[in-house]
């Protein structure tokens, strides 16, 4: 590989960092519900660090990862974690929010009917 390849793949954003057996590690974005897909899109600290959290793949559950930014005393971080997550902390919270503004409430309950336990699961 030539190291203009080399530069090229280095500078390729991804959201997710981590994907193991059991969970991931993600950046969060700024605004919206869908994945950041630049780094202009997903919160940083000052430092430029951003925020990461640890979503368990079998159960939804999300908690913010000790990797990345600190969010002790980060209240923006924090709010926007609760925006995304909901009270509960589940990402089928943030898939929930971003499929209806992508598809609109009609699509979302349709889906809600036919795969409802699915739904009531976590929120």
């Amino acid at each position: 590989m030539t190291s203009h390849h080399k530069d090229k793949q280095k500078s390729i954003f991804q959201p997710v960092i981590y994907a193991g057996k059991d969970h991931l590690i993600c950046k969060i974005s700024k605004s919206g519900f869908g994945r950041p897909q630049t780094s202009e899109e997903a919160m940083q600290n000052n430092n430029g660090q951003y925020y990461l959290v640890k979503q368990n793949i079998k159960t939804s559950e999300v908690s913010k990862s000790e990797e990345g930014a600190s969010w002790e005393n980060a209240e923006e971080a924090n709010q926007r974690f609760l925006e995304i997550y909901g009270p509960q902390g589940y990402d089928s919270y943030r898939w929930e929010k971003w499929f209806i503004i992508r598809e609109g409430i009609e699509k979302f309950n349709a889906l809600k009917k036919v795969y409802g336990s699915y739904f009531n699961r976590n929120n």
